[in-house]
């Protein structure tokens, strides 16, 4: 499993492409030579041979990229991702994040990537201008893939095993406004609290679900925060014991203007680490100074 995620299957096709010229090149002298004055009948046995030890690691992309849709270049969404990405727009705003349940190709566990064969959710935020929680690749071996939610999978825990409260806790620490999710255990989940997770819609086989809770992505303080690539700009900052924390990942490379230290503190088994201020000012801008 370890080497399957540090070389997916998708770079197959493309190494053996590359390798194509100078692997023939290869196999042609290294047959040429193994045959040659042999009999009719070893040359069969040893052809056939080679064939079988070659057929996985030489012929098999091949039949994966012409038999699966999943290698094909694709510059168009499925209809579902286009009415669901529709759905996200009409019914959320920025004020809170998207949390959205991501898939991944694990062979007899996950056999299909449930957002048609891609990793689409990586584009969410191009289409529909919000804050989303989790995708598109969470089972890369980082510490931010804590923060995901793949497969009835959040925050590295079975999503069955929350208690109401733990759960109000962790949506409450990454501001969760919305849920999309499509695994059934999850829906099933889900609509145990329709007082406090409210389905608000179907499209296909995702379910949006709204989240009863004020949003604010102040852990601690209060204010508004708006987001860009690279830039937090806070707003009428009200601190608690002179400080605040925002639910934003800390970054060494992070800066404030105008400059005050930012630290790190780390709160709910977040590996990472949120961005702690102390003594802001009533508004400061945060950029990633890398």
């Amino acid at each position: 499993n370890f080497v399957a995620t540090m070389q997916p299957e998708r770079f197959t096709v493309a190494l053996s492409l590359l390798f194509l010229v100078p692997a023939g090149i290869g196999f042609y002298e290294a047959i040429q030579n193994t045959v040659r004055g042999k009999s009719t009948g070893a040359i069969i046995f040893i052809l056939c041979a080679a064939f079988v030890l070659l057929y996985r690691p030489v012929l098999e992309p091949f039949r994966l990229f012409f038999n699966n849709k999943w290698y094909h270049v694709n510059c168009e969404f499925p209809q579902q991702i286009t009415d669901l990405l529709g759905f996200l727009e009409k019914s959320t705003s920025r004020e809170g994040r998207i949390l959205l349940e991501d898939s991944e190709y694990i062979k007899y566990k996950s056999p299909n990537h449930e957002y048609f064969g891609g990793h689409l959710p990586a584009l969410f935020s191009e289409y529909v201008k919000r804050e989303y929680l989790c995708g598109p690749r969470p089972m890369y071996p980082i510490k931010h893939s804590y923060a995901s939610f793949t497969r009835g999978v959040l925050f590295e825990k079975n999503i069955n095993e929350y208690t109401l409260m733990e759960l109000k806790g962790a949506l409450n620490l990454y501001n969760v406004r919305w849920i999309v999710c499509w695994f059934q255990d999850t829906k099933n989940f889900l609509n145990q609290f329709p007082d406090y997770i409210v389905n608000i819609g179907e499209v296909d086989k995702f379910a949006i679900y709204e989240v009863k809770r004020t949003p604010t992505f102040f852990v601690k303080g209060s204010g508004t925060v708006t987001a860009d690539y690279n830039r937090l700009e806070l707003k009428n900052i009200v601190p608690e014991n002179n400080e605040i924390i925002i639910s934003y990942h800390w970054m060494e490379q992070l800066k404030a203007v105008p400059e005050v230290p930012i630290e790190r503190v780390f709160i709910g088994g977040d590996p990472v680490g949120f961005i702690k201020i102390k003594n802001p000012s009533n508004s400061l801008t945060i950029v990633n100074s890398y």
